[in-house]
């Protein structure tokens, strides 16, 4: 059975698309070494289109005598401030343009034009290199270092210096940890349950927030915020496991990318947080698929365990009857605290 796999690794060497909504230009080039905020691509999103109202510069004037007015032409390219229509005479009154960009329509009592936007730009989010080029849509980069991978993700990125807000992956994150002088920094904490907690971190200039869990209620503060937020292991009072909170926790001080992405189960996309190492030479990328394995440490997704992590002892043959009365394909997993459990194999993530 193929294992839902969650990339937990110290060391490691893996790869990552990153892809344009729309067809766009690619900037980067095969073998250039990015930064998080390099830009790789860019392309035009959907065009928006400015009303011009008309009437009020019209009014009065016989609307025959409307083409010896207009100063521009449909397709041209205008300024704001530009006059398009001047009525003149000694009432002289005009329509100038708000902002710039192309008229693409006028009529009798509307000016339409499109108005010229900054294209989207697609950022690396990762320390890494380009490996492949993918033509109008992006890049392939693989990177060298720590990735650990969560489970939610408000669609930010940045990158800033690792500081932790407590020692215990249960920690409850409260307003009095966020210090004033944490500039720049992304901040890591077991869980986060107080709407206080967010409005005291929208006021301090952090990158980012790692969490282990936060309340569900806070789904849609989490969202408005401007910085990345990643939940590691989802939402309420579970925390965060105790590989991850090692990881991040002895990396405190460096330089980390925070990549909030949703999870795309469809193009395995998930949120995730990369640590940089500097290699002489790339281990082997990682495997995108996996079986499940005795010897494999797991980390398991149900109450009342979750977010424990073990190891897999045995694989059961055939479907199992579990406590709840329903048969599935199942393992034994000795958890880290020693206690034997029997987990179906859909609730298992691997651990890598």
């Amino acid at each position: 059975m193929i294992a839902s796999t969650t990339k937990i690794n110290g060391l490691t060497t893996f790869q990552r698309a990153r892809y344009l909504p729309i067809d766009g230009r690619v900037l980067a080039h095969i073998g250039q070494t990015v930064e998080p905020d390099t830009i790789v691509a860019e392309a035009t999103l959907a065009p928006h289109i400015e009303v011009l109202d008309l009437r009020p510069v019209i009014t009065g004037i016989n609307r025959y005598d409307l083409d010896s007015m207009i100063e521009r032409d449909i397709g041209e390219n205008i300024e704001a401030g530009d006059v398009i229509i001047a009525t003149g005479g000694t009432l002289n009154r005009v329509l100038r343009a708000t902002s710039n960009g192309i008229i693409r329509a006028i009529s009798s009592t509307q000016v339409l034009v499109e108005v010229n936007k900054k294209p989207h730009r697609l950022r690396a989010a990762y320390h890494g290199k380009v490996v492949e080029i993918v033509p109008d849509r992006g890049v392939i980069l693989q990177m060298n270092g720590a990735i650990i991978q969560g489970v939610w993700g408000n669609g930010h990125f940045a990158a800033g210096k690792l500081i932790a807000a407590g020692d215990l992956p249960n920690q409850v994150l409260e307003p009095k940890h966020l210090k004033t002088d944490w500039e720049d920094t992304i901040v890591v904490a077991g869980r986060c349950k107080s709407m206080d907690t967010l409005r005291r971190a929208k006021r301090l200039p952090l990158r980012g927030l790692i969490v282990g869990s936060f309340s569900s209620h806070l789904i849609p503060a989490v969202k408005n915020l401007k910085f990345p937020v990643i939940a590691i292991n989802g939402f309420g009072p579970i925390g965060m496991d105790e590989i991850s909170f090692r990881m991040l926790h002895s990396n405190q001080g460096r330089t980390i990318a925070l990549n909030g992405q949703p999870w795309d189960r469809e193009r395995g996309f998930r949120p995730e947080t990369f640590i940089h190492i500097e290699l002489e030479e790339n281990l082997p990328v990682m495997n995108a698929l996996l079986e499940f394995e005795v010897g494999q440490i797991v980390r398991v997704n149900t109450l009342p365990y979750l977010p424990q992590t073990g190891i897999i002892e045995k694989i059961r043959p055939e479907p199992a009857l579990l406590p709840s009365g329903i048969k599935a394909m199942a393992a034994d997993v000795k958890l880290q605290s020693g206690q034997h459990i029997l987990v179906p194999l859909n609730n298992l993530d691997v651990i890598e």
